[in-house]
């Protein structure tokens, strides 16, 4: 999780860089795990402090739900 918030655009990552993580550690550990691991990761990345978070953008909104 800590590893997710360090490569935000707004601290040393790349736009995007977050989301991709997202995606690569979840295919690595299996369906369920996976599933969970993927909606741990963007909900550490939800940031409701922000006036136009792009939190979201290259994550998978039915995935999450």
């Amino acid at each position: 999780m800590a590893y997710a918030q360090f490569i935000l655009p707004k601290w040393y990552g790349q736009k995007g860089e977050t989301q991709a993580f997202a995606e690569e550690v979840s295919h690595k550990v299996g369906v369920l795990e996976g599933s969970i691991l993927y909606y741990e990761i963007a909900t550490e990345v939800a940031c409701q402090c922000e006036d136009a978070p792009d939190w979201m953008d290259g994550l998978s909104w039915p995935r999450l739900k």
